[in-house]
């Protein structure tokens, strides 16, 4: 069903429209930032960090495997195309304490596939991160 002002204004009113009712949806997931994934968003231009908490938080709202998909068994990836080409947020579930998304690193994906050292360097803050939060 389009909204009022769709009718007058057109089509960027109704994905407005779309936006606001995402954004008071109920989040199924947070997300919580490693300091080398803090780190990574904040040497980003600025108009590329605010795509990437866009997408962040979008994801976090809605399912859609084009901007969070599952690489493996224990990582997934936040996917953001920018003007500086794609940007790829490595992350891990935590279910011990709700559903919680741990973002562990960021990089330019310069290849099709996420590079195996990548896919290493996540795996290896998964495991250190659940040595440090055992008593969670």
């Amino acid at each position: 069903m389009l909204c009022a002002f769709e009718r007058t204004v057109g089509l960027h009113i109704y994905k407005l429209c779309n936006f606001v009712k995402a954004i008071s949806m109920k989040a199924r997931f947070d997300i919580l930032l490693l300091k080398p994934a803090r780190d990574f968003l904040m040497e980003l231009d600025e108009k590329s960090r605010k795509k990437a908490f866009y997408i962040l938080k979008k994801s976090s709202i809605q399912n859609d495997p084009r901007l969070f998909k599952k690489l493996n068994a224990n990582i997934w990836e936040f996917r953001i195309r920018t003007l500086r080409g794609q940007i790829r947020m490595l992350a891990f579930f935590d279910s011990r304490s709700g559903a919680l998304v741990v973002c562990t690193h960021g990089f330019l994906k310069k290849v099709s596939k996420v590079p195996s050292v990548e896919l290493l360097r996540a795996e290896n803050m998964r495991k250190q991160y659940f040595l440090e939060n055992e008593s969670i």
